[in-house]
């Protein structure tokens, strides 16, 4: 047994309350029953915007791209190192001509070509603000720098409901 659990099993049922309510919350509530999801995979290629075309309400998912692609000095640094990362931006381009905000969800899975584990997965839920034209949510995604040699295409799931 480690040496929390004991501490915990140990004090009293208030302090217990005390550190359950610290531990973080959700990182997103669920999204509502009506909430519309799509899926589409892209190939994975640097700063290359690329058609999204979906419609949810008042709200187009106009386009993908990646950027922050690794450079010349990263894949020397990954060949010492396999285990070295490079953060790429995953960019989302909507326009919102409705009069409410809505909330989407933008999951990214980075697929491995021989079809085993995906090379990177992570998500993010964001505002698509109302009255917006063109403009853009992003986030970041962690993968091992010598993947990005290998990786050929990403996946996108999206979850978007009104706000």
């Amino acid at each position: 047994m480690n040496r929390m659990i004991r501490v915990l099993a140990s004090a009293p049922a208030t302090a217990l309350v005390a550190v359950l309510s610290l531990a973080p919350a959700a990182a997103y509530a669920a999204p509502p029953p009506d909430a519309q999801t799509f899926e589409k995979t892209f190939s994975f290629v640097p700063e290359k915007s690329q058609k999204i075309g979906i419609t949810a309400g008042d709200v187009v998912i106009e386009s993908v791209k990646i950027l922050a692609w690794p450079d010349a000095d990263d894949f020397r640094k990954a060949e010492k190192d396999p285990n070295d990362t490079k953060t790429m931006w995953v960019v989302f381009t909507y326009t919102n001509k409705g009069d409410r905000n809505y909330k989407c969800i933008y999951a990214v899975t980075v697929l491995d070509p021989e079809g085993g584990k995906p090379l990177a997965v992570d998500d993010a839920e964001r505002t698509l603000d109302k009255g917006k034209v063109d403009d853009t949510n992003r986030f970041g995604l962690k993968m091992k720098t010598n993947l990005y040699k290998t990786a050929k295409t990403f996946k996108v799931n999206l979850t978007v409901w009104k706000k």
